[in-house]
């Protein structure tokens, strides 16, 4: 009798672990309009999704995303984590890292070099935060996206393979896996199949019983085994516990006969009537009836007494203890749609559902705070969880706040416009009585040939972009000549501060480009700003990037115009404003500049 108590709890471990809310995110990119395609991420993504719906997961799923599409599952993906559970995210696609920070590089992505990363690419510790922020208590995190560097035109800081990113602080339990270790690349599988990683990895998911550890254990034995060492998966793991893909069913349940279908894991009445089955007394049944009338294992008694020519008397279940409330006695209103229950607990049965705003009355709450008792129109309702309520009195308390804050930053950016009026003014006076030198003070040199900029309205020839700089140290020497030479002229000591950035003197170029940035020549105001905005050869400063930007965008420097807009759009060193960052963009699409048609269009102008 023992041995089937125990068996039947084993199967009780096994509903619950697959009962648990589990929600993933699953992206898988494998062609792309800019960049070489790949062979194996769309199967993997696809395989993967299907997996992980075996296994008891609610999948989002996206392939060939778009980065408007990446971040929108990003944060529907969030939503659906905030209400507890397990959240896994698994990427397949070209990643890339550029100055230690992880890109995955979205279908429609127009990149060249590692500077287009931060507004063409998705930032996977944008992922990382939306997990953090969801407090939910397992998060686990799966990259394949390790493959070579796949920039047309690369540069130093955009290394091979990822890197490895720290667990976030605060962070509950949080797994990451890479599919290669620090510096190395992920191999491909055959055409049409799964990669080497992935294809490890959805094999040792499926073995029931292994926790996660060793399920990434097992795939990096069998990666490494496949590529003969040359791939290392690499993992961070922080845990409280353990976690299964797939639980491990007890066996000897099935050999057992009559046993319930979905037993309570813990129930001591399967133990009691296995001590009575074999009884020939009807009062043990009785009796067992009357204390247990909800057992799952009744039914059974019920058939025994039948069999024993006793007629199973109607028996009443007991009345359930009445719920302690601690007095509120308060106005609260729903934060978003909120399910009511039955009894305070999650499992218990939806009454109704309350839409976003309803105002309802709640006398009390339960002893450990998470449940509140709501009434409406004076009838009782059930039971709403407490995230999705707010007490109306604090609500509309902090609604007061924000109007008052937000009446605060409109003042704060008539002040700043204003401002900027009286500094574009004064500029334009400067401007007039000291005007910029014109091109043509100096000859074409090879300073020109080898180092000017195509977006500097000074420049005298069509330039190169700075990943092209090829050679900077004869750039740099033929600018240095050319400053020598005429010394007069600002462009050279610019271009001087280019082919010095190219070289990784950062410190040495913010010299020159200073020193014709208060000449009020916009290439090299637009450049400080960038300096700034990157915390090259300076420390990082968002507001004096910001300052820099708009000098130079003042002097309808296109470059500078949509780097202004894109401090707006994304609130650095400015309060965050969509409307200033679409005239940003739109003074610079006016002149032609190739990216800030595409930023428009992104924010649906």
């Amino acid at each position: 009798m023992l041995a089937i108590a125990l068996g039947c709890a084993l199967l009780v471990a096994a509903t619950v672990a697959q009962a648990e809310r589990r929600v993933a995110l699953v992206i898988g990119n494998d062609t792309y309009a800019h960049l070489p395609d790949l062979k194996n991420a769309g199967k993997d993504a696809r395989d993967m999704a299907a997996k992980l719906k075996t296994l008891g997961f609610e999948v989002i799923a996206r392939y060939n995303a778009s980065e408007r599409d990446m971040v929108r599952a990003i944060r529907r993906f969030s939503s659906r984590l905030s209400a507890g559970g397990t959240g896994l995210v698994f990427y397949a696609g070209h990643g890339v890292q550029a100055d230690g920070t992880n890109y995955l590089i979205p279908a429609d992505a127009a990149v060249e070099v590692e500077d287009d990363l931060e507004s063409e690419a998705v930032d996977a510790n944008r992922i990382l935060r939306a997990m953090k922020n969801a407090g939910n208590p397992l998060n686990i995190i799966i990259l394949d996206a390790c493959r070579d560097n796949p920039l047309p035109k690369r540069t130093r800081s955009a290394a091979r393979g990822l890197a490895i990113t720290a667990v976030p602080s605060g962070a509950k339990g949080t797994a990451i896996l890479y599919a290669a270790g620090p510096g190395e690349t992920a191999q491909d599988g055959p055409e049409g199949g799964n990669g080497v990683f992935t294809g490890a990895l959805l094999r040792h998911m499926d073995q029931p019983g292994l926790t996660l550890e060793q399920v990434f254990k097992a795939t990096s034995r069998e990666v490494l085994r496949q590529t003969n060492n040359r791939q290392r998966p690499w993992q961070l793991v922080s845990l409280q516990g353990d976690f299964v893909f797939k639980s491990a069913r007890a066996t000897s349940v099935a050999t057992v006969s009559h046993q319930p279908a979905t037993p309570q894991a813990g129930d001591p009445s399967i133990a009691i009537y296995s001590a009575i089955q074999n009884s020939a007394d009807p009062a043990d049944f009785e009796a067992f009836l009357r204390d247990h009338p909800d057992s799952p294992m009744a039914p059974y008694a019920r058939r025994k007494l039948k069999k024993l020519g006793k007629r199973v008397a109607a028996v009443s279940p007991p009345q359930k203890p009445e719920i302690e409330l601690v007095p509120v006695e308060a106005a609260y209103v729903t934060t978003r749609n909120a399910n009511v229950r039955a009894e305070p607990s999650v499992s218990a049965a939806k009454v109704t559902t309350l839409q976003r705003g309803a105002e309802v009355y709640v006398p009390g709450r339960t002893k450990d705070g998470d449940w509140l008792r709501v009434e409406r129109d004076g009838k009782a309702l059930g039971y709403v969880y407490k995230t999705l309520l707010e007490d109306k009195a604090a609500l509309e308390e902090a609604q007061r706040k924000a109007a008052q804050e937000q009446e605060k930053l409109e003042v704060t950016k008539l002040r700043v416009e204003a401002d900027r009026n009286r500094l574009e003014e004064e500029r334009r006076k400067l401007a007039a009585a000291t005007p910029p030198p014109r091109p043509t003070e100096a000859p074409v040199t090879e300073c020109d040939n080898l180092a000017a900029n195509p977006a500097d309205p000074q420049a005298v020839t069509p330039g190169r972009k700075l990943a092209q700089i090829t050679d900077a140290g004869a750039a740099i020497t033929s600018c240095r000549d050319a400053v020598a030479r005429y010394s007069d002229t600002p462009r050279f000591k610019y271009q001087l501060g280019r082919a010095l950035v190219r070289s990784g003197s950062y410190v040495k170029a913010i010299k020159w480009f200073r020193e014709v940035a208060i000449q009020n020549y916009s290439a090299a105001e637009n450049n400080m700003g960038i300096m700034y905005a990157r915390g090259k050869g300076v420390t990082k400063d968002d507001v004096e990037a910001v300052r820099w930007y708009r000098k130079a965008a003042a002097q309808d420097n296109a470059s500078a115009q949509v780097n202004l807009g894109f401090m707006y759009e994304v609130g650095r060193g400015v309060p965050k404003d969509d409307v200033e960052a679409v005239r940003w963009y739109r003074k610079a699409a006016a002149q032609g500049h190739p990216n800030a048609r595409k930023k428009l269009d992104r924010l649906g102008k």
